[in-house]
């Protein structure tokens, strides 16, 4: 199944998106922010404004 909320490029698909596509959309984006977290705290990240809000923006921008 593909799911509209997970659409990368332009506006969602609004006609079709459903109820069941919700729950998993989140978990999907959930687990890639908590990755780029993840990713953002290693060692190999300067630990600087500029690093941290590359590393995190994209993903927080998708669930918002």
């Amino acid at each position: 199944m593909t799911n509209p909320l997970l659409q990368t490029s332009g506006l969602p698909a609004f006609d079709a998106i459903r109820p069941e596509h919700v729950e998993p959309a989140i978990d999907t984006l959930l687990k890639a922010a908590d990755d780029a977290l993840e990713h953002a705290v290693r060692d190999a990240v300067p630990a600087d404004y500029d690093a941290l809000s590359a590393v995190l923006d994209v993903c927080s921008e998708r669930l918002r």
